[in-house]
């Protein structure tokens, strides 16, 4: 069992205590700590983007972003099937621009009534583009919030996990050592009988 379970959270520290990421070296504020506290480690932002280093551990919030997105999705599908079903054809606008030149007023009253069934019609083709719009509004709203989004938890790739984890025991053997021979008895003491005089 390792000391530490694969689960890093993202923290920023001040400019003042940045040190180089362990990766590249160049100086970052953002620091992985494992959820015990036991190893922590300072990296750039950058690398937490790279799927081969980390996976970002997605919370219930960006889920619902993401349920969000399918679901405009598929609204946004119909409504785009809704406006060409709507759409007005050319030849319909072709025949209302000869209709209204005749002026026969019996044509005229007749074309009344269908005047008012076309005003409809293109009411009814405006509002669905604007509900297209504003659907496409929402999913860029959207869009930007989960590709903006902050996340907190990462987890490490498998080698890089397994990477620290050694560095971690490794470490722990070496303060160990360290502790063993500042003990009094580690190293051989020198000799403390007496040594014998030559005379000359």
């Amino acid at each position: 069992m390792s000391a530490f379970p694969n689960h890093y959270h993202a923290r920023l520290v001040a400019e003042k205590d940045s040190k180089a990421c362990t990766l590249c070296f160049k100086p970052t504020t953002t620091v992985l700590i494992s959820q015990n506290k036991v190893d922590f480690f300072y990296v750039c932002p950058s690398h937490l983007k790279d799927e081969h280093f980390s996976t970002a551990i997605r919370p219930d919030e960006y889920k619902g972003l993401e349920t969000k997105r399918e679901e405009l999705d598929k609204k946004i599908e119909d409504s785009r099937k809704r406006v060409e079903r709507l759409r007005p054809y050319a030849w319909n606008f072709l025949s209302s621009m000869s209709g209204s030149k005749k002026g026969e007023g019996t044509e005229v009253d007749k074309d009344k009534g269908t005047e008012k069934d076309k005003d409809k019609e293109k009411e009814t083709y405006e509002t669905a583009k604007q509900d297209l719009r504003r659907l496409e509004g929402e999913l860029n709203e959207i869009n930007s919030g989960i590709s903006n989004y902050k996340f907190k938890d990462y987890t490490l790739n498998k080698d890089i996990y397994r990477m620290r984890t050694q560095n971690y025991a490794q470490s722990k053997i070496r303060a160990k050592k360290q502790q063993e021979m500042h003990k009094p008895g580690f190293f051989p003491s020198a000799p403390q009988h007496g040594v014998d005089k030559v005379d000359k």
